[in-house]
């Protein structure tokens, strides 16, 4: 049986499935819906794999600072938006902005010191934690959910990790990349503006 849509191409595909695109579905309480949720959004997926990617085949040094620093800067702030009130859209497009530059970052091979890429990432994640933390489920133990989130998020840092390891010396693969999640970025911001 032939595919409509080739199995390479799936998660092109899913980008342009709006419902797909921004909504973060399977809401839940506990470790494993926190875990899940950076998994539902195909922004926030590509977002943390390519700070895991991009600092691993990038940076020299301690470059596993950034990935900390986009992890903690993500717990603060989901802590503040659950205690801050109405997240604004503003959240969302700033989101989606970091992911253009965060594919143009790996795109390019972009090597920054390793305090303006943590502050550069630290900013991102603290965007990508206020969006989490307002998508919190009322009914959720906080601490087991945030728990699940911030170890979803060290996973795809390590998954991007991987990715870099396994294709060092192919900077085609890196580009790739960097277009796809620069790319992601751009179609999204189109499919949240004609929403």
């Amino acid at each position: 049986m032939r595919r409509i849509v080739p199995v390479r191409l799936w998660p092109l595909a899913a980008l342009l499935i709006p419902g797909a695109v921004l909504a973060h579905t399977g809401h839940g309480s506990g470790l494993l819906y926190g875990f899940l949720h950076p998994f539902t959004g195909i922004d926030h997926l590509l977002a943390m794999l390519v700070v895991g990617w991009w600092s691993a085949s990038a940076l020299v040094g301690r470059w596993w600072l950034v990935p900390a620093a986009f992890t903690v800067a993500t717990l603060v702030g989901a802590l503040l938006a659950m205690n801050a009130g109405a997240q604004s859209s503003v959240v969302q497009i700033a989101i989606l902005c970091s992911l253009l530059l965060l594919g143009t970052l790996l795109f390019t091979q972009q090597r920054l010191s390793i305090a303006m890429a943590a502050a550069l990432v630290g900013v991102i994640g603290t965007m990508h934690g206020l969006a989490h933390g307002r998508e919190l489920p009322s009914d959720a133990a906080a601490s087991w959910w945030l728990s699940g989130m911030v170890l979803a998020t060290l996973v795809l840092h390590f998954a991007g990790v991987l990715i870099a390891r396994a294709t060092r010396n192919r900077s085609a693969w890196a580009r790739g990349g960097g277009a796809v999640a620069a790319g992601a970025g751009v179609l999204l911001m189109v499919t949240l503006a004609l929403s």
